[in-house]
């Protein structure tokens, strides 16, 4: 462990060769990009700029050279002969943890509680636990995930004396400069997932500002990118105040974002939200 928070801290070392394993397409070109990609994205430029040798790995659909298993994650990853591997998916793990390698499990997304909503905790239970048991240390961007993360970590047989998280926080983007419109241009979005249904928050919204006789709500997202676009149990309301931009590469993202009013915050109440509401933001 001590090894790991080497590369990490990096004042006790320098010139690591580290290994990102993610999925999804990293910002830079026309895709939309996934929160774990752009978390994996900061992680790299982070350690480049701290002088460490930076490679990525992802999965075979996210792109030509990425792997299509966990026998070709294997050999991929050998073939870079990394120092250290931080590991941005929980079922990437296991797979990773078979290399003589101190690895990194970023737990930025509280995936237990997802998987309640897609119903299969079952088999998330067993393959975070497996998962976990890979690791050498855990990142978390704030302290509510921590503490959410810890007794899970105990029941995965990691030694909580040793302090096995490691608080990276999330990354402000660097936006271009705000241009508010005349009219309001109130920005939400985001994947359909099933934990985020954001209609009991939008209807308000929307009789507001159909009261007041101006402004719109743009909605920027859709199915989800990566995993099952199926899971999703709500669709958004048809609104003429409504806008449904879909999903658009990161930099004209931010440039969207930069000619709104605000942004709404649509989650629902509920524990998802409770430990993954800085990432979600």
């Amino acid at each position: 462990m001590f090894g790991l928070l080497c590369f990490l801290r990096i004042e006790y070392a320098a010139g690591m060769r580290v290994l990102i394993v993610h999925h999804g397409q990293l910002p830079g070109g026309d895709t939309p990009v996934t929160g774990g990609a752009l978390r994996a994205w900061n992680h790299g430029r982070a350690l480049t700029a701290a002088g460490h040798e930076v490679h990525f790995l992802h999965r075979e659909q996210d792109g030509p050279g990425g792997f299509s298993s966990s026998t070709d994650l294997i050999r991929h990853a050998r073939a870079i002969h990394p120092d250290r591997i931080i590991c941005l998916q929980i079922e990437d793990a296991p797979a990773l943890g078979e290399l003589d390698c101190p690895l990194a499990i970023d737990l930025y997304a509280p995936r237990l509680i997802e998987a309640a909503h897609q119903e299969n905790l079952n088999q998330v239970t067993t393959q975070t636990l497996c998962a976990l048991a890979a690791g050498d240390i855990f990142l978390v961007s704030n302290p509510r995930q921590e503490f959410a993360w810890l007794g899970v970590l105990a029941m995965a047989g990691i030694d909580m004396t040793q302090g096995p998280t490691l608080h990276i926080p999330l990354v402000a983007p660097d936006g271009p400069k705000r241009r508010p419109p005349q009219e309001p241009i109130l920005i939400g979005g985001g994947a359909s997932w099933p934990w985020q249904n954001p209609n009991t928050a939008l209807g308000p919204v929307l009789d507001f500002l159909d009261k007041k006789g101006t402004g719109k709500v743009l909605w920027v997202g859709g199915t989800p990118l990566v995993g099952d676009s199926k899971v999703a149990g709500w669709t958004l309301p048809e609104h003429p105040r409504l806008e449904l931009a879909g999903w658009m590469p990161y930099p004209q993202l931010l440039e969207t974002y930069s000619k709104a009013t605000l942004a709404i915050d649509t989650a629902p109440p509920g524990p998802e939200r409770s430990l993954a509401l800085r990432f979600r933001h």
